[in-house]
């Protein structure tokens, strides 16, 4: 015979409550707004009395309630962050990256995941990490002498099952495609498919370059050519400026620049003749 679990609810009441601001107030000798206005970051308080205020929160074990503190000062100190794909490992560098710089700076963040919708990105905000959209990225082939082909570039969603059909299509051309590079991990994952399905081999047929070097793909046989980002410092940097600009800094028109690096293995060889 099963005998049914007993489940009690355990109320706030049952568990008890935490020290109040006038709890803390009272120890640290201050009233109730001078001890409200230390412990929740806002308005001016004497370095003599905040320090009182925090010895006794500290010593009272008092915890701030985040949802309170915004409704009464209008600040909630939480970052909101727009990411094109949660499901992409880059994204979750970024954010790690992001979610460090503000809890070192008392924020928490927020966030929300458009799937490449452009659309849904304007809607939310004008896009501000890693979407710059540069001239200059096509100076190597003008430096080689190589005229630009539309028909062997993919834009828009890169979903993998969209990367199968269409980097397939690349490789069923009269003049085939020698090499294939990815700009993210379904990029990769849907190159290799799509080789596979051609019955094809990389580098022997196809070199193949992706981007955001992981550990997965330097135990790839052969190993993956990957061009490796500071995807931690990005979201770091990022969160940085932004928190920099809630402080006060004056808004600046800035560009950052940080240094990838090609991580060199061995899914790239000469063209077959």
């Amino acid at each position: 015979m099963v005998e049914r679990a007993q489940v009690r609810l355990v109320h706030e009441a049952d568990r008890g409550h935490g020290p109040t601001i006038s709890e803390v107030a009272a120890e640290a000798g201050v009233g109730r707004a001078t001890a409200a206005r230390t412990l929740g970051g806002y308005g001016y308080v004497s370095p003599e009395l905040r320090a009182r205020v925090l010895a006794a929160a500290e010593k009272l074990g008092y915890r701030a309630n985040a949802l309170a503190r915004s409704m009464s000062t209008g600040v909630s100190h939480t970052l909101g962050v727009i990411v094109a794909d949660i499901g992409n490992p880059f994204f979750a560098g970024l954010l790690r990256g992001i979610s460090d710089s503000a809890r070192a700076r008392g924020f928490d963040v927020i966030v929300l995941s458009t799937y490449e919708d452009l659309q849904e990105e304007i809607a939310a905000t004008n896009v501000l990490i890693d979407r710059a959209v540069a001239a200059l990225d096509l100076d190597a082939l003008d430096d080689a002498h190589i005229p630009f082909d539309p028909e062997l570039v993919m834009v828009g969603p890169k979903t993998e099952a969209r990367v199968v059909g269409e980097v397939g299509r690349m490789l069923a051309l009269p003049d085939r495609v020698t090499a294939v590079f990815c700009t993210e991990t379904d990029g990769m994952t849907g190159s290799l498919r799509a080789l596979r399905q051609a019955g094809l081999s990389y580098p022997d047929d196809v070199a193949l370059i992706g981007f955001d070097d992981s550990a997965w793909a330097a135990v790839m046989d052969p190993p993956l050519t990957m061009i490796a980002q500071p995807v931690h410092q990005l979201g770091a940097k990022a969160a940085e400026v932004l928190l920099d600009i809630l402080g006060g800094a004056e808004p600046a028109r800035t560009m950052h620049t940080l240094r990838s690096e090609l991580i060199q293995r061995a899914s790239v060889a000469s063209p077959p003749e």
